[in-house]
């Protein structure tokens, strides 16, 4: 009897979701310091080398980079610019740099990621916005996946597929590539805060007097103003420090991630921030 209810509620199939260590993210990367003592960080002697090597050499470095590296990436060039944008502040303002210079300290502060290097697992799966062109049969679903690479970082992928008809399953091929948006600040809720800084153990007190200073729904600019008017009224509030520090992690913890549209589904991730 419970083998034949089994084989009524469950069905096995042959689909499979594994781990595929070739996609890569490419993160921004700075060098910290190499010994205790160093007031410098090591970002600097890399810049200091790049910026005395001949034309030359670093026109043939950048086809070398892109020649090895290009096709496991949308668009590395874009990439290696964003990076050199992060630390344009330690180069010269005297400087004029050619865009291949420019792409080369990109790269330099550029290294790959693999995502699922050491595991894909936790499956989640809901129905897809999208039901167009399909049987009445059928349904199509998206699935999200938790990915964890080297240093057991997790990270959120996504799937698509389409259940039926009957018991068959298909799972579209993820995309080439990875995108992990663009990070951006966003509105908070009082409310949320109010129960965040409750269960990080902020003191009540000051946590109800910085509440008090925002609106059900705030922006950071809010968020700095009233910071500010607990930080002078921190006298009377001997937990205010910590409230401050609980308060500004948790508005740190909180973020919009803006994909552009034409990227689909499989290729966006979402990466802590």
């Amino acid at each position: 009897m419970t083998n034949t209810l089994e084989q009524d509620l469950v069905t096995r199939t042959d689909v499979h979701l594994t781990q595929d260590i070739s996609r890569v993210l490419a993160r921004l990367f700075v060098p910290g310091q190499e010994l205790a003592h160093d007031t410098e960080s090591r970002a600097s002697g890399v810049l200091h080398r790049i910026l005395a090597l001949s034309d030359d050499v670093v026109v043939a470095t950048v086809d070398d980079l892109l020649a090895h590296f290009n096709d496991r990436h949308r668009d590395l060039r874009t990439i290696w610019l964003q990076h050199y944008q992060r630390v344009v502040h330690r180069v010269p303002k005297s400087m004029t740099l050619s865009e291949e210079r420019r792409l080369l300290i990109g790269a330099s502060f550029t290294n790959e990621y693999s995502v699922e290097a050491a595991a894909l697992f936790n499956p989640s799966i809901v129905p897809h916005p999208d039901q167009t062109g399909l049987r009445n049969d059928q349904v199509r679903f998206v699935i999200t996946l938790r990915a964890v690479g080297e240093g057991h970082i997790s990270s959120l992928e996504f799937r698509s597929g389409v259940a039926g008809p009957g018991n068959s399953v298909t799972i579209d091929p993820p995309g080439r590539w990875l995108d992990a948006g663009e990070h951006r600040t966003t509105l908070y809720s009082r409310e949320l805060f109010r129960h965040r800084l409750h269960d990080e153990g902020a003191d009540a007190e000051s946590s109800a007097f910085l509440l008090e200073q925002v609106a059900e729904r705030f922006d950071q600019a809010d968020f700095h103003k009233a910071l500010t008017a607990l930080g002078r009224a921190r006298l009377t509030f001997p937990g205010g420090a910590h409230t401050d520090d609980v308060a500004r992690r948790i508005a740190e913890c909180n973020y919009d991630v803006v994909f552009d549209a034409a990227r689909p589904l499989d290729e966006r991730i979402l990466w802590p921030h």
